[in-house]
């Protein structure tokens, strides 16, 4: 056992690493933040068939440097173990990743000649502590993700995305109340939507793109039927414990309840609406909300956007010229949303990982 949590040993699991690699399907859900993509990881992870992992973005952390590499050295090795925890002290108790265990994978990997940037990656995802030979799809969900297709396809080209959709008026609002949130600006928030949207548009063009999408809403007006498309989807057979997600998750188990008093209280906080039962009528919730300025300014940014991914307009034919006034604010939100989205992920672990905790240690002052 170590300070973070239990460390399992994955040496139980006899079968070679090329054989666990190829046994399972991986499948991104890709989504604005505040959009419900915890609740459906805590669904589809009910399923026996499933992992739906908790976001550790370590393939976009570990891209930069290691997408292109072909002969891995033993110090390419520990630096890529090094490298997936961003968030080590927050995240590893949930995938419960023995590193030995990692290392010895990645260098029978590197014997056979099959050690690249993909089969790392999936290397990473069969050590997670619930692997097992039942185990047919892993699901790895990251908001960040939407902002990085491109790159994901670039590594996964026969994998498959859900895109899970939510009206981006009731994002603002849920972002607005969200104590944790990684940009405090909610104009920089705001943009980081808009320029999520427009690179999944340009993705649902493209013929090749193995997607479904799926709305919030009908997740949480009709899960027993939205669960079973996404089933269908997967080639999976539906299941019934899926609708039964809040009984057993990594929210309430044995291993949450021995983390720090403050991470839990965190946790509960941010998610309170699903730990405990949905209410349905808080889906138009931001109706009652926001302000009438406010849903117009959002609308202005995001609203034909909006209408491409099938949510209508309030004040489509109003005057929209106060909002638009808002020039130096949108430049500068422009200019914190391209770095925060595109040149984070560039810089030196050491630095990401220094700015992650300082944020992190920011945040829980503030609150």
């Amino acid at each position: 056992m170590t300070s973070e949590g239990i460390e399992p040993s994955n040496k139980k699991n006899v079968t070679p690493i090329l054989e666990r690699i190829e046994q399972f399907e991986l499948v991104f859900i890709a989504t604005f933040g505040r959009s419900g993509s915890t609740l459906l990881q805590m669904m589809l992870n009910q399923h026996p068939q499933v992992i739906a992992t908790l976001e550790q973005p370590f393939i976009l952390v570990t891209y930069h440097y290691f997408h292109q590499k072909k002969n891995w050295s033993d110090r390419d090795i520990k630096k890529f173990i090094r490298q997936i925890w961003l968030r080590k002290s927050a995240m590893k108790y949930q995938w419960g990743i023995n590193e030995d265990d990692l290392e010895q994978d990645l260098i029978q990997l590197r014997n056979s000649g099959r050690l690249n940037f993909r089969n790392a990656c999936k290397c990473v995802y069969a050590n997670n502590m619930h692997f097992n030979k039942e185990i047919k799809i892993i699901i790895d969900k990251n908001p960040i993700y939407l902002a990085h297709l491109d790159k994901i396809i670039s590594v996964f080209q026969d994998s498959k995305f859900i895109i899970l959709l939510r009206d981006y008026r009731a994002i603002f609002y849920s972002l607005s109340n969200y104590k944790n949130r990684t940009i405090k600006s909610m104009y920089t928030n705001l943009i980081s939507i808009k320029k999520g949207a427009i690179k999944l548009l340009n993705h649902l063009e493209t013929p090749s793109f193995k997607h479904t999408l799926l709305r919030y809403e009908d997740l949480v007006e009709t899960p027993s039927s939205t669960l079973i498309e996404i089933c269908s989807f997967l080639n999976i057979s539906f299941n019934n414990r899926m609708l039964h997600y809040n009984k057993e998750n990594y929210f309430n188990n044995a291993l949450f309840k021995k983390q720090p008093q403050q991470f839990q209280q965190n946790i509960r906080e941010n998610h309170i609406g699903i730990l405990s039962r949905i209410n349905i009528k808080s889906i138009d919730k931001w109706k009652e909300s926001l302000s009438k300025n406010q849903i117009m300014e959002i609308e202005y940014h995001f609203g034909e956007y909006g209408e491409r991914l099938g949510y209508t307009r309030l004040f489509k034919n109003e005057n929209n010229n106060k909002v638009s006034n808002f020039r130096f604010k949108y430049k500068l939100a422009d200019l914190k949303s391209e770095l925060f989205i595109n040149y984070i992920f560039k810089l030196p672990f050491w630095i990401h990982n220094i700015l992650v905790h300082t944020g992190n240690k920011v945040k829980r002052w503030r609150s």
